[in-house]
């Protein structure tokens, strides 16, 4: 998902490709667990208002040979009719930390694997 459609964004969310991270499909992403974990409806994804809390995975290259994912929360601060969420990130990255606390990322519905 390195494309997302930012229709007159006031906000201009980091490029994740620039940390060489992307965003997880979420139901592709419980699939491969084997529903390991539940995700909320797509109704309750595709809802999501300015101030909600979403939790997303972002991944990157594999560390020493092992699969690098970290679940993270973003709280939404804009929408857009595209379906393009802007949220900021609400916690400091284990796995990543050189993307920044409050840095912007841009997700969709399809993303979101948890929400407040």
């Amino acid at each position: 998902m390195t494309n997302l459609a930012y229709t007159n964004a006031r906000l201009t969310p980091v490029d994740l490709s620039d940390y060489n991270l992307r965003l997880e499909i979420a139901t592709a992403r419980r699939r491969e667990t084997n529903g390991a974990f539940q995700i909320p409806s797509h109704k309750e994804r595709m809802n999501l208002q300015v101030g909600n809390a979403a939790q997303i995975i972002l991944t990157g290259p594999p560390v020493d040979g092992m699969y690098a994912g970290e679940r993270v929360w973003v709280r939404v601060k804009e929408i857009y009719a595209t379906g393009c969420y802007i949220g900021e990130l609400g916690n400091r990255m284990c796995v990543y930390p050189e993307l920044a606390y409050k840095s912007l990322i841009g997700f969709y519905a399809e993303n979101v694997i948890d929400r407040d």
